[in-house]
């Protein structure tokens, strides 16, 4: 205390420095804080101009121009997609009684019996793919998609009927998640659900071929083929022994009888009328071995391949049956979701 009271000035001195000193150093220390959060900013600010400079189209007024009208044609060409699946929308899911079910299964199973007839054949538990409820019920609260997809499989075994099939191998339907007593739960961004189908069976190439047509050109459901095998029904190709001919057609003369019967070569397979060698002076006719004949010689059989070929082109041309297998789905559309 008493060196402060002689040296006044020199304690008020050092306290000013201290003071500045401080002060100073809470400026600079601020100072620097400004600095980095300024050079933050920068180096983000920069990158992100970076990041723009590499874009296509690079940010101007004038492609922000055509960026907009791209995104409105594009809402617009969203908006006609959706109006084009409309058709395959089904708004009227409601469901039905039991009983109503019960009975419109039975009606659908009589009718496609009715268009197969005796000449496609189907198996003995055929129930129009709905097995399941030949003897029971379903649940109330799975009638309504169960009874849209009943619609869509009478109408596949109806086209399947006139399309000239033989044989219904299988139709099954795997089980929809109503019948659990589930509900069904759309995933993000899903936009139709799909109710899968498989069907097996056998017919001729046109049968094939026509119901395949019948698919792509359903316009009350959207049908979208997932998988299709068709194959020969006989996968081992025709063998030279299996071509069958009755004993008289498959007669044929020998060279050595032909020759010592004087038959002419045009005769032996079958050109022309067999052709006798004519009489000598004596009125007798001489054959080739030098022995005198009396009278000529009966013609031979008829030569060459018998008329009807057809069981033998059948073979060869592989006109055996087809057997398909096809699983489709069949697509219903969500309620479309607005645009941003």
């Amino acid at each position: 205390m008493i060196w402060i009271k002689r040296n006044t000035f020199l304690f008020s001195l050092a306290v000013v420095t201290l003071l500045v000193a401080l002060v100073l150093w809470v400026m600079g220390s601020k100072a620097v804080g400004n600095y980095k959060q300024a050079k933050q900013d920068y180096d983000s600010a920069y990158a992100e101009v970076m990041s723009f400079e590499k874009l296509d189209p690079y940010p101007t007024d004038e492609h922000l121009e055509s960026k907009k009208l791209a995104v409105t044609a594009y809402s617009g060409q969203t908006d006609e997609l959706q109006k084009a699946f409309a058709p395959y929308r089904s708004e009227d899911l409601k469901n039905i009684t039991v009983q109503a079910f019960s009975s419109a299964v039975k009606q659908a199973n009589k009718e496609t019996r009715t268009a197969f007839g005796e000449n496609l054949q189907i198996p003995e538990q055929y129930f129009c793919g709905f097995e399941e409820y030949s003897t029971s019920l379903p649940a109330g609260s799975a009638t309504g998609i169960l009874n849209y997809q009943l619609e869509v499989t009478k109408k596949l075994m109806l086209n399947l009927a006139a399309a000239g099939a033989s044989e219904l191998v299988s139709l099954h339907r795997p089980e929809l998640p109503e019948e659990e007593g589930k509900s069904f739960k759309p995933e993000n961004g899903q936009v139709a659900r799909a109710l899968p189908l498989e069907v097996v069976f056998k017919g001729p190439e046109k049968a094939v071929r026509d119901f395949l047509s019948s698919l792509v050109n359903d316009k009350d459901h959207y049908l979208v083929v997932r998988s299709l095998k068709v194959v020969n029904e006989k996968q081992i190709p025709p063998h030279k022994s299996d071509a069958r001919f009755s004993a008289g057609d498959n007669r044929r003369a020998q060279p050595e009888e032909a020759s010592n019967a004087g038959i002419e070569f045009s005769a032996l397979f079958g050109v022309g009328e067999p052709v006798a060698p004519a009489p000598d002076a004596t009125g007798e006719v001489a054959t080739p071995g030098g022995v005198a004949a009396s009278a000529p010689l009966p013609a031979p059989a008829p030569l060459g391949l018998p008329g009807d070929t057809s069981r033998v082109l059948a073979q060869v041309l592989g006109q055996e049956e087809l057997q398909a297998f096809v699983r489709l789905d069949v697509l219903l559309f969500l309620e479309p979701k607005p645009l941003p």
